[in-house]
């Protein structure tokens, strides 16, 4: 990174007694420094050299931007006249010692500057721009959006007491007169587009605004609470500040980006700090959300990125904040914002699906953004239960299968023959033995609320043989179907079977034999009990 003359003398007078001569170029132009021996007349524009007093020329020639640091003495006089920039070393005479100490400021600003490119070509964080820079300023820092609202600050503003006033309250908006955030009651206005000092209290702030394209996007403020406000700090400023800009317009190029950061923060389960609290809570205040967990289909090419799929996303609804995720695609929608109502949108959604070979599992809808990792499961849960009941559809909203994730959790740590009923085991045995199915039969009597002439409709029979067929089950099962808990009881471990696979052959609902199925956790130990 090239500096100027201000960095370097407010840098190194921090540890050596200078004297400061001539004219100091703003631009941050100036290159790593070089040893001058006496072998030329001429500086060269924007170098920095380190010399000892007698060998410098007495009549030189100078370019633009040059900064000589003189050791072991005055200089002659044309150095001092202010054709070039030149720092006095008053009690150094170690010449390898000055430039070393050059080297390591230009180190400094060297690691500064790569950790603002690493920070803007990976996360894009705000937060972490902020950070990095607080040991180059020294002084708490401030990012505001164009509706004067707060996008980031320093750490150290939420733990001293004396930086209080600085804090943004519930709402994400920061007193104005401490940070100068309503810029028209200063005199100056969002149209200033060159930094600015404003003074409160003998506190010195700087001030940069934030464009786009001409068009207003927020304001950086650093203000000089800590150490005092230095020259040096108006070019670091203004360096900073063009990163700062770069950063808030690639935020803005994808709607929601803050957002997206705070919500997958909350899906890894990370505290919020008080900025990001106070955007969730602008944010979040009585809309209604769903989440979506998206998976490329069979048929999707993966070779497109999962970033494309995301801009789809947002592109298509309003409202919607996709990013990756654990390698899936991850969704908010937010159903206020959509130009259409729910059914609308679930029948556009799948549509989107179906021509993308994209498979999804919906949350139920919620209101609360900080419950987003809960509803991130449902979502997720719905695609994997979904996904095997129903391998032919796109879209599983956890709705739909609730219920099956209540029964395959509801047996615990124990194998489900354990929670058989007595009878289900004879029922099995008669089953497996037997073209006429009892377990089929007698889900369809509960599913049907205990009715005979629907159960007889369902299962094309007489209703005199239906009657027979029910008594011998009750028989087999020596339990009363008419107690609501025992029938509940036997409705849970049907519905168990049922999602095992335990009816997997059946096709078209009538009476066919089925085996006990391989695939039910304990099945083995049951068939040793039967046979």
């Amino acid at each position: 990174m090239k500096l100027n003359a201000d960095i370097i003398f407010d840098n190194l007078s921090r540890s050596v007694s200078m004297e400061s001569y001539g004219q100091r170029k703003a631009e941050l132009a100036l290159n790593r420094p070089q040893f001058y021996c006496g072998e030329s007349l001429e500086f060269k524009s924007d170098q920095l050299y380190i010399a000892f007093a007698d060998h410098l020329p007495r009549v030189p020639i100078f370019g633009d931007g040059v900064v000589i640091l003189c050791v072991g003495g005055n200089p002659p006089l044309p150095y001092t006249g202010g054709k070039c920039a030149c720092f006095v070393l008053k009690d150094q005479t170690d010449l390898f010692s000055v430039f070393n100490s050059v080297q390591h400021i230009f180190d400094k600003y060297d690691a500064w500057e790569a950790g603002l490119q690493s920070i803007f070509d990976t996360s894009v964080s705000l937060d972490e721009l902020v950070k990095l820079s607080f040991p180059i300023f020294e002084n708490p820092i401030i990012i505001i959006g164009s509706d004067f609202r707060h996008l980031a600050h320093s750490d150290i503003i939420d733990t001293l007491d004396e930086l209080a006033t600085y804090r943004s309250d519930v709402s994400g908006n920061f007193n104005e007169n401490k940070l100068s955030l309503s810029i028209n009651k200063q005199g100056i206005d969002i149209n200033t587009n060159h930094p600015f000092l404003i003074t409160d209290n003998n506190i010195v702030h700087l001030c940069i605004n934030l464009f786009d394209r001409h068009v207003y996007i927020g304001n950086m403020t650093i203000a000089f609470i800590l150490r005092p406000y230095h020259e040096s700090d108006l070019a670091l400023g203004k360096y900073y500040a063009k990163i700062v800009e770069r950063s808030v317009k690639k935020h803005s190029s994808r709607r929601g980006n803050i957002l997206s950061g705070i919500l997958q923060d909350l899906l890894n389960g990370l505290p919020l700090n008080l900025s990001k609290t106070h955007h969730l809570e602008k944010t979040d205040r009585d809309e209604q959300y769903i989440c979506l967990s998206i998976i490329p289909g069979a048929r999707s090419s993966h070779t497109v990125p999962k970033g494309y799929f995301c801009n789809i996303l947002e592109d298509h609804f309003a409202g919607c904040i996709a990013f990756e995720y654990e390698s899936i695609i991850i969704a908010f929608v937010e159903l206020q914002r959509l130009d259409c109502d729910e059914k609308l949108f679930t029948d556009r959604l799948k549509k989107l699906l179906q021509n993308l070979h994209l498979k999804a599992g919906v949350s139920s809808v919620f209101s609360n953004l900080s419950m987003a990792r809960l509803h991130y499961r449902q979502a997720k849960i719905a695609f994997e239960i979904g996904s095997v009941m129903h391998p032919d559809y796109c879209y599983y909203s956890f709705g739909d299968y609730a219920l099956p994730y209540m029964m395959s959790n509801s047996i615990g740590e124990f194998p489900l023959e354990l929670f058989f009923i007595k009878g289900i085991g004879r029922l099995l045995e008669h089953d497996s033995l037997s073209p006429t199915n009892y377990i089929h039969t007698l889900r369809t009597y509960l599913n049907n609320n205990m009715s005979i002439t629907k159960t007889a409709e369902d299962l094309y029979l007489h209703r005199s043989s239906l009657l027979a067929r029910l008594q011998r089950i009750e028989n087999l099962l020596e339990m009363d179907l008419k107690n609501p808990d025992q029938r509940l009881h036997l409705l849970v471990i049907l519905k168990i079977l049922e999602n095992h696979g335990a009816n997997a052959n059946q096709s078209d609902g009538r009476d066919q034999a089925h085996p006990i199925p391989g695939n039910i956790p304990g099945s083995e130990i049951v068939m040793k009990e039967i046979h």
